[in-house]
């Protein structure tokens, strides 16, 4: 709040006199030729300031107010109408676009919908002070819901909650982003979120494996590694034993079998030709593991 001579604040002369003290004595021709040429000078400062294109504070006191008979008015700049706020930078990024005694501030709906967070971040409804967002349309319209599946108001904000809310965004079109995955974001969990995105139409990534789409399991590192070479269900699996003897954990940890879509040790021979038995001598078979021979 301005000091002394803002538009809401009782202004006060010297020594506690009143304002109503102040202007019982009416001005001279002189002071009103004086007075008015401070303020003409204050009010074309104030609309160059910096405070008028951030904050919307464009006007010096009004020139009727006692401070400038005192000559206590300099320096201070005013919002007085919205007019002011809505050409300001405060109004475009925070919604403050309402003037109220002599400052911007949200004070409407209509101020929370010109700012950039209604646009980017659904944050276009006026409640408790600030903007929020409130309804799912809120969110809908925004770059958060179309550019990212947050498309579910939760506590002011905009979020992801739904496989339906993924499916809203261009991550879905793109790049097969489609579902609701465990951390709040969406992601690719099934083949089908793939078969209908660009990454299918455009460059043949058809299949889901590990929260993306790609071209086939057969050419992911984990078909290399770890024998993961054939799609089940939108997941990279072992289907064979030839995919786990073809991979490195097969050669290492001897899993050349497959069960239950993974490669494991199934066999003697597993273990034998791989360097567990060669460097540690883990060459027996027992429990889905390889061992150490039992001493004797």
């Amino acid at each position: 709040m301005l000091l002394g001579c803002g538009p809401s604040a009782p202004a006060t002369g010297p020594e506690g006199t009143s304002a109503t003290s102040q202007r019982g004595a009416a001005r001279s021709p002189e002071e009103a030729e004086l007075v008015e040429l401070h303020w003409r000078d204050a009010e074309a400062s104030c609309g160059r300031s910096v405070l008028c294109k951030q904050v919307g504070r464009c006007h010096a006191t009004s020139k009727d107010h006692p401070c400038w008979t005192l000559n206590r008015c300099g320096g201070q700049c005013h919002a007085l109408s919205s007019t002011d706020c809505e050409r300001s930078q405060v109004c475009a990024r925070g919604g403050a676009c309402t003037a109220d005694s002599g400052h911007c501030v949200v004070g409407k709906d209509a101020d929370c919908a010109r700012q950039q967070a209604c646009s980017k971040s659904g944050r276009c409804t006026f409640e408790g002070g600030r903007c929020i967002a409130k309804t799912r349309a809120d969110c809908e319209r925004s770059e958060a819901c179309q550019g990212g599946g947050r498309c579910t108001p939760r506590s002011g904000d905009c979020v992801t909650e739904t496989d339906d809310d993924c499916r809203q965004s261009n991550r879905c079109r793109s790049m097969g982003h489609c579902s609701y995955g465990d951390g709040g974001a969406c992601t690719v969990r099934r083949s089908e979120d793939c078969q209908g995105s660009a990454q299918c139409t455009e460059h043949g990534r058809c299949v889901a494996a590990a929260g993306e789409c790609i071209v086939s399991c057969a050419r992911t590192p984990q078909c290399k590694s770890s024998g993961l070479c054939s799609s089940r269900a939108g997941e990279c699996v072992a289907a064979s034993r030839q995919e786990c003897v073809m991979s490195r954990e097969c050669r290492s940890d001897g899993r050349c079998t497959a069960k239950d879509g993974t490669c494991v040790p199934g066999a003697f021979v597993d273990c034998l030709q791989s360097e567990l038995c060669r460097k540690q001598g883990r060459c027996r078979y027992a429990d889905g593991q390889c061992v150490e021979p039992a001493k004797r």
